[in-house]
């Protein structure tokens, strides 16, 4: 009796053996990197998911990963002023390097899509990061 507690207990508390698989869920790890204009990597630099309040921030190598909803182009965005720091992520990018670069005066057409698709965008976000599902990927995917 006590080997089978034991081993239920290792089976339990190993996260590699009690993860769900990503296929599992309306969530999926999206992976990238924030680099400055020599290559060099930026260092806790935060990451949105624009129309949401949720992100994350670079590690010491500039990488980075965000839950992303399956099926959903998406836009991030890093707040830094006076860069281009605005993607748009659609649902077969799998990951991203995001050069920063000085700001030109014009809206790049990334701008424009947000624009038009922001507010119907924006409440399917929030939807979506409020969910009980989100919560549970939350704990196991980009982890």
């Amino acid at each position: 009796m006590k080997k089978l507690i034991l081993i239920l207990l290792i089976l339990i508390s190993n996260p590699a053996l009690s993860q769900v698989d990503e296929s599992d869920s309306n969530f999926r790890e999206f992976k990238g990197k924030v680099i400055g204009t020599l290559g060099e990597p930026l260092v806790a630099q935060t990451v949105m998911i624009k129309g949401t309040q949720i992100g994350g921030q670079t590690d010491l190598d500039g990488n980075f990963c965000l839950l992303l909803p399956k099926g959903l182009t998406v836009y991030i965005e890093i707040p830094l002023l006076n860069y281009d720091t605005f993607r748009e992520i659609k649902p077969t990018d799998e990951s991203i390097v995001i050069e920063l670069k000085k700001k030109q005066n014009k809206s790049s057409r990334v701008v424009k899509n947000w624009k038009k698709r922001s507010s119907d965008l924006t409440r399917q976000l929030q939807e979506l990061y409020k969910s009980e599902e989100f919560k549970k990927a939350d704990k196991k995917i980009c982890r």
